[in-house]
């Protein structure tokens, strides 16, 4: 590629973005102004002043980020440390796919949080059940995943692991796992996401704790508050673009081999 060609591939993954985010503003605007009640659906303008104030003062939105952030990583690690094992065996073991893979492709295809009432029961309306569903489902799209990985790597390179005499088990960790990490790594950064929805989401449903989504619940509840509600929920997406960002970075650096070139 010419230098002009570089030149011109830089400007448009610099202005692309902007130009996209310039038009949305600008139709939300429209929209606040002309579809709807600027009561009910404030313009940018008043989201974002509502935005600055939220960490003002003694407003309790610092804690309530906190607490989300803490769930939200504790909730992933817990999905990792559970799925990448199991996914690994699943994908490698002919007899435990056919065994378990139909009931894992159920159990994924259950919405995390139509089993809140279930954890409820089982494990009241604390921490626990805030932890338990978003683990729940981030932990079976790294099963699936990762098994998926597996069965998607270079069968050569695990018959020349056999041939210098590496068992199953050093076959499985030392040759497999880094062929399937791409994969598997793809399936932990879709699990990042939907760890963050699924717990907001339960923070809404369940308001017993501090969090983003009892935030989001307590702001709507008062008309006076519309708009540190939807800036509660920019906050949100804040949150969740972060967090992918930061994963897409170390992602890149440690699995470089594999990271998808089109996202940005």
């Amino acid at each position: 590629m010419s230098d002009l060609g570089r030149f011109g591939a830089g400007v448009e993954r610099l202005v692309a973005p902007g130009l996209g985010l310039t038009l949305l503003l600008g139709a939300w605007a429209a929209a606040s102004l002309v579809w709807a009640d600027p009561l009910i659906f404030p313009g940018p303008i008043r989201v974002f002043q509502a935005f600055w104030q939220l960490f003002e003062g003694d407003h309790q939105t610092g804690s309530a980020l906190a607490w989300t952030v803490f769930r939200t990583c504790l909730a992933f690690f817990v999905s990792v440390a559970l799925g990448v094992p199991i996914g690994l065996k699943l994908g490698s073991s002919n007899s435990l796919r056919a065994t378990w893979g139909a009931p894992v492709d159920f159990f994924r295809s259950i919405p995390p949080i139509a089993l809140l009432p279930v954890f409820i029961l089982l494990l009241g309306i604390g921490n626990t059940t805030l932890l338990a569903i978003p683990t729940y489902g981030a932990t079976l799209i790294i099963v699936v995943n990762t098994a998926h990985g597996v069965l998607s790597a270079e069968p050569l390179r695990g018959q020349v692991g056999k041939a210098f005499g590496l068992s199953e088990r050093e076959r499985l960790w030392r040759i497999t796992f880094w062929d399937a990490l791409p994969q598997v790594s793809a399936g932990m950064r879709i699990a990042l996401s939907i760890v963050v929805v699924l717990t907001v989401v339960a923070e809404m449903l369940l308001t017993t704790k501090p969090g983003i989504g009892r935030a989001i619940i307590d702001a709507f509840d008062n008309p006076l508050r519309i708009s540190e509600g939807y800036a509660i929920i920019l906050l949100a997406g804040f949150l969740g673009y972060g967090l992918n960002r930061l994963y897409l970075a170390g992602e890149r650096r440690w699995v470089h081999w594999g990271a998808d070139s089109w996202v940005a």
